[in-house]
């Protein structure tokens, strides 16, 4: 009966870590990221908390690389639009917004937010359904 007591309280710290966890991420897990990367890193953990799929520490430097890459793309398509930038700053700020589409598009697909990777998962959206927050954020519906 006592090792059953010591299983189940063991059990119950493991559970309130985890509660802990999915709550309160510090910014040691944020990488150093911008204010605004805060705001996406804070909208994809709290989705993707709910279908358990942050596993370890490694998930949370994915995860910031994601928001940072997404507001490094934002800012880099902002300044490509305009019309006094030199052909030698166009071409860069077009091959760093690239660089921020390929860093999204790989950590999006390693923490499972492609449409392919979701049904991977078995999460699979039918029907009519509110936007999420990280869609929100990012303007997709």
């Amino acid at each position: 009966m006592r090792i059953f007591w010591r299983f189940s309280q063991g059990e119950g710290k493991i559970q309130k870590r985890k509660a802990i966890m999915a709550e309160n991420i510090g910014k040691k897990f944020m990488l150093g990221i911008s204010a605004d990367a805060q705001e996406i890193f804070n909208a994809v953990l709290k989705e993707l908390n709910l279908n358990g799929n942050i596993k370890v520490k490694l998930d949370f430097a994915v995860l910031s690389v994601f928001s940072q890459a997404c507001v490094d793309y934002a800012k880099f398509n902002e300044k490509l639009q305009s019309d006094s930038l030199s052909p030698t700053e166009y071409y860069n700020l077009y091959n760093n917004r690239q660089l921020a589409k390929k860093d999204i598009m790989s950590s999006a697909s390693k923490l499972g937010l492609t449409p392919t990777d979701r049904k991977r998962l078995g999460i699979e959206y039918t029907g009519d359904r509110k936007p999420t927050e990280v869609e929100k954020l990012l303007g997709i519906r």
